[in-house]
């Protein structure tokens, strides 16, 4: 009898050890998501391969000068405004235009996109409005 509640005792200990970790591991990430839509001038890794849309182009980008951390944000460029090509795999660009923070519905069956954007590790989307290449130097300097 002893063992057996030990046994319980010490499955529950790291149950909850557990699942504190993962809660505060949320609470983090989630600090970094943005809440308010505003203009923003942004210094971006092109790390992935960007996907065509019939609007134009979602791009994958690590953002190096919002927070402490590098986050995770999609851009969104229009086609009308700049060629698919517009970013090159490997390489730093400054971007400007608006930051949109995702949003959930209220209604059930409704794609959430919230919930997506915290599933791939994604705080934010981004309006690209105008694409600046960096070059080495300008990367060194930032």
């Amino acid at each position: 009898f002893y063992k057996s509640l030990l046994l319980i005792t010490a499955i529950w200990a790291m149950f909850c050890t557990g699942y504190h970790y993962a809660d505060q591991a949320l609470e983090k990430r989630l600090e970094l998501r943005e809440l308010k839509s505003q203009p923003f001038e942004a210094v971006v890794y092109i790390r992935k391969i960007n996907e065509l849309t019939e609007e134009g182009v979602k791009q994958q980008a690590v953002v190096l000068n919002r927070h402490d951390q590098v986050v995770n944000w999609l851009m969104y460029i229009k086609e009308k405004d700049h060629q698919p090509e517009a970013f090159v795999l490997g390489s730093y660009y400054r971007v400007y235009g608006t930051i949109k923070p995702a949003h959930s519905y209220a209604v059930q069956g409704v794609f959430d996109q919230e919930k997506w954007f915290l599933q791939q590790n994604l705080m934010s989307a981004f309006l690209v409005e105008q694409i600046v290449p960096l070059s080495q130097d300008e990367v060194y300097r930032l």
